[in-house]
C-alpha cells in the first residue's frame, strides 16, 4: 500500500526528483498516468522547472490532482483542491515541450489565482503565460497562443508576451 501522506523529504526533490515523481505517480488518482509515457514526461519536465516551494504549494495547499478529461469520479467532483484535467491525447495533438508548457501554464494559474484572487479571466491567462515564460517555455507559449482562435484575448496575451520578451532582452 502506498503512503499518500506528505513528507518533508518528498519536497526535497532537488536531490532526487525521482522520489517525488514516484510518490506523485503512485497516488491512486494518478495511476492512469503510468501508461501515458508522453504525458508523464511532460509532467516531469514541468516538475524539474518548479521550485520546491512552488511544488509544495501545489501539493499541500492546493492538493493538486491531474485527471483525464471527462473522467471525473464522484470523489474528484467533491475534491477540495485543484484539478488539472488533461486529454489523454495531449501529446498526440502537440509536441512534448508544448504539452509541458500547457501543463506549466495550468499549474501557474493555480499558484497565481490563490495569491491574486481578484484577477479577471484575461489577467489570469496573462499571469499563467508569464509563469510559463519564466520557467523557460517562452517559445512554446507563443506557439500555443498562435494556434488559438483569433480574438481580443489572444491579441492581448500576445502583446503582453511580446513586451515581456522584449523587456527581458533589454535587461
Amino acid at each position: 500500500m502506498v503512503n499518500n501522506s506528505f513528507s518533508e523529504d518528498i519536497f526535497n526533490f532537488q536531490e532526487d526528483l525521482k522520489i517525488f515523481v514516484a510518490w506523485f505517480m503512485a497516488r491512486n488518482e494518478h495511476k492512469w498516468l503510468t501508461t501515458q509515457y508522453d504525458i508523464t514526461d511532460s509532467l516531469i519536465e514541468v516538475f524539474e522547472r518548479l521550485s520546491s516551494q512552488e511544488l509544495r504549494k501545489l501539493m499541500e495547499k492546493h492538493n493538486l490532482r491531474v485527471l483525464p478529461r471527462g473522467v471525473m469520479s464522484d470523489k474528484a467532483r467533491f475534491h477540495r483542491g485543484s484539478i488539472i484535467e488533461i486529454s489523454e491525447h495531449l501529446t498526440e495533438d502537440i509536441d512534448h515541450l508544448m504539452a509541458s508548457a500547457q501543463l506549466c501554464r495550468e499549474m501557474g494559474k493555480i499558484l497565481v489565482s490563490q495569491s491574486r484572487s481578484q484577477l479577471s479571466g484575461v489577467e489570469l491567462e496573462i499571469a499563467a503565460d508569464r509563469f510559463a515564460v519564466n520557467k523557460g517555455f517562452g517559445a512554446e507559449v507563443e506557439k500555443l497562443l498562435l494556434s488559438e482562435e483569433e480574438g481580443m484575448e489572444k491579441r492581448l496575451r500576445l502583446v503582453y508576451l511580446t513586451s515581456l520578451v522584449i523587456s527581458e532582452e533589454l535587461t
